[in-house]
């Protein structure tokens, strides 16, 4: 019962981080368009890069996740992909811990920073660059969240307690 809340909630997450990265892709996009009309027209909007850059921000650590969540960012297995399977699959779980490692230690740096940052604010906007820095830790964390999970499936997947195809609608 328990764990077919957890899969739900990690749904929604995965909704809403989904319509979050399309709606700020879509702002972006739209206001990028605006500010280089009003150029054209002689009527800048010098908040506009500001917001895009924020905007931005945002974006690439929910494109990130996303991307972690769906185990398509970039890797290099020219020497790897001929070891045996298990050998691969020890590697690739020790790859995982490493990243998770990384990001814990990036997310709390980020949160710091974020903390540092409140006072500090974005000129043009007049908001706090805790609104930049936070995009890190949040970033971050679904990342980290997303390699807990495929970590806990490697490892049911070594044990012989799942196979691969049990997981692979999971990712998408």
């Amino acid at each position: 019962m328990r764990k077919n809340r957890i899969k739900d909630l990690y749904a929604i997450v995965v909704k809403a981080e989904q319509y979050v990265s399309r709606t700020i892709l879509f702002f972006i996009i739209g206001l990028t368009f605006a500010a280089a009309m009003s150029r054209a027209f002689n009527f800048p909007l010098p908040w506009s890069i500001d917001i895009i850059l924020l905007l931005f921000c945002w974006f690439a650590f929910c494109a990130a996740s996303q991307a972690t969540r769906r185990k398509a960012n970039l890797g290099v297995d020219i020497l790897i992909r001929h070891f045996p399977k298990k050998v691969r699959d020890v590697i690739d779980l020790i790859n995982k811990l490493l990243i998770t490692a990384f990001l814990i230690i990036m997310g709390f740096g980020s949160l710091k920073l974020s903390v540092t940052n409140v006072k500090r604010l974005i000129t043009s906007l007049n908001i706090s660059y805790s609104f930049i820095t936070s995009a890190l830790f949040v970033g971050c964390t679904l990342m980290v969240v997303s390699e807990i999970i495929q970590i806990v499936e490697k490892i049911r997947i070594m044990c012989g307690k799942a196979s691969e195809e049990d997981f692979e609608s999971a990712a998408e």
